[in-house]
This record gives C-alpha cells, structure tokens and sequence, in this order.
C-alpha cells in the first residue's frame, strides 16, 4: 500500500496505518511524506512495515516545475500517479493500492482483494447519493482507492494519467477536467484490464452513506443497501 500527505492529515494517516495493522496481515506502507514533521514522525517510530519517503527522494524536475503553480491540495493531487511510478522504479513491487490518508478499513474480505489478480487496473465509484451527486461535475470514479499492477498496462495507465495531471491537475471545472479525478472516467474504456469494484464497502464516504443501512453483528460491521436488493456484505 501506499499513501500521501502533510501534518494537517498525520491523524488520519496514523488511524489509516492502525485499521490496515488490525486487519492485515503481512502489508507493507509507503507514506510520502509532505513535510518534515511527518517525514520525522515515522522515521522515529522504525515500524518494520512502514517505509517513510520524503519529497527531496521523491520529486523530479517535472514535479519541481509545476509545484509552484499548485495549491497544496493540487499539488498532492498532480502527485498521486507519480508516487506509484516511483515505486515501481524504486522498490520494483510487483503491485500496490493507493490509498487516501482518510481512509480506513474495517475488515480485510479475501474475496475482495482476490478479483484483482486479473487485472492491471482497479477503481472505485463515488457512488454518490442523488442528493449530493456530482458524477458530471468530480467524476464517476474516485481517487481513493487504486490497484495498479507493475506490467505493461499498469504502467501505461499510470504514465498518461501523470502525463495529463502535470499538464492540468487544479481544484476547478474546466472543458471536462477536475483535478486528477475526472480523468478517470475514460480508463475502464480506453485501457484493458480495468476492474470497477462492485463491493458495497468500498468507498463508503458522506457523499454516499445516506443509502445504506449499517448494523454489526459479531464484532463485523455489515451494510445493506437502502431500498433495493437485500445484500449484505462484510466492510
């Protein structure tokens, strides 16, 4: 796994880092660190499954050069594929999720994570509720979760997607672009190998809770989609 941030969201990277501990077994986590309080905070700690990389390892001279026309938010944004890239090249992983700092897992379902073996690619949905849908506007898919395989496919994905969010990655609408995000509607058609997940648990988020039912039941927490199809599913 790897993920991204600053001090502002060091909170949630350490409950992010506490759920996978909890919930997996032999994971490992790479954290960008963008700044040094949080490069400093985990380069302390010395956790075996946690490796800590700083800007000053990670940036290239094509980073350099747009970072000074992003907001800091636009900035993570613009890095997200390129932290995968880096890896790749780096640590020559063979796979790795991306995960956003505020995220959290409840539980690890084996039948989930198995499906992606077949692919190179894997994205969730928003899958906003009517009320707070913004499909057209942010996206169909959300950068909050994704599998990337290191293959050829993978890589290609991952190449233009870096390409296109170093030419244009701000915090806006324009000619059908939102930060990194909305490039992501065209993958599951213009690349091979992609996998839109199914699983009602991925990616549950304020813009989307308000149609499920969510219950525990022996320690596991359950959801149940609002008035459709019972299916229930472990998150």
């Amino acid at each position: 796994f790897c993920t991204l941030f600053n001090a502002k969201y060091l909170p949630r990277g350490i409950l992010l880092y506490k759920s996978l501990k909890k919930n997996i077994k032999n994971f490992h986590l790479y954290i960008f660190a963008f700044d040094e309080l949080t490069y400093d905070y985990f380069k302390k700690l010395k956790y075996k499954d946690i490796t800590v990389i700083s800007l000053s390892e990670f940036e290239d001279k094509s980073l350099l050069k747009v970072k000074k026309l992003r907001t800091p938010t636009e900035y993570f944004w613009t890095c997200t594929g390129s932290t995968l890239i880096y890896l790749f090249k780096k640590y020559h992983i063979k796979n790795c999720i991306y995960l956003d700092s505020d995220l959290l897992f409840f539980s690890y379902p084996n039948n989930f994570f198995n499906q992606f073996k077949k692919y190179s690619c894997v994205i969730t949905k928003h899958n906003y509720s009517a009320k707070y849908d913004q499909s057209k506007t942010n996206g169909i898919y959300c950068v909050q979760f994704l599998f990337f395989k290191n293959d050829i496919i993978g890589n290609k994905i991952l190449m233009d997607w870096r390409k296109k969010c170093l030419a244009w990655c701000y915090n806006r609408v324009e000619k059908n672009k939102f930060g990194d995000q909305k490039y992501l509607d065209l993958w599951p058609k213009k690349f091979k190998k992609v996998l839109v997940v199914n699983h009602l648990g991925a990616g549950l988020a304020p813009w989307n809770i308000q149609d499920y039912y969510i219950f525990k039941k022996k320690n596991n927490i359950f959801i149940k989609k609002k008035l459709k199809k019972k299916k229930f599913e472990l998150i």
